[in-house]
């Protein structure tokens, strides 16, 4: 008869390993959360967009929200963000706008300000957004 080892499994198992169990997150879940990157997407030019409004607008608490998107690439005010500088990198890339002022971008991507356009510009592409639609509209700059 073979000897019975008897050993006790930690109430917590991740926790005992130091990690964070990953959620199970269901179909309703999943579907709640591409609802949520959909009204990122399409209230991108609101500058009042929070993730606390996205919460109240889908009748969820903002820790629900966050929770949706905590095991994922990127957090609800990331996604955000990425919408306000995709948004606007549109916009700067669009001729139709090539003779409308910055400011004016800034204000249509959900900016609050020239300034804030300008920083999320210079670290997503090394370019200030003036010299970033001069590169895309006109092609590379020439070399100093």
């Amino acid at each position: 008869m073979p000897a019975q080892v008897a050993f006790r499994l930690p109430s917590r198992p991740f926790a005992a390993l130091g990690r964070h169990r990953p959620p199970l997150l269901d179909r309703s879940h999943t579907e709640l959360r591409a609802r949520v990157v959909a009204d990122i997407a399409a209230q991108a030019h609101d500058p009042e967009l929070t993730p606390a409004r996205l919460a109240a607008d889908q009748g969820i608490s903002l820790r629900t929200l966050n929770r949706l998107f905590e095991h994922g690439p990127m957090s609800v005010t990331c996604h955000i963000a990425h919408a306000h500088l995709d948004l606007a990198l549109g916009l700067l890339r669009d001729p139709r706008l090539a003779h409308r002022p910055v400011d004016d971008v800034a204000t249509l991507a959900g900016y609050a300000s020239a300034s804030a356009l300008h920083r999320a510009v210079v670290k997503a592409t090394g370019l200030t957004p003036e010299a970033y639609r001069a590169r895309v509209l006109d092609g590379p700059l020439p070399r100093a």
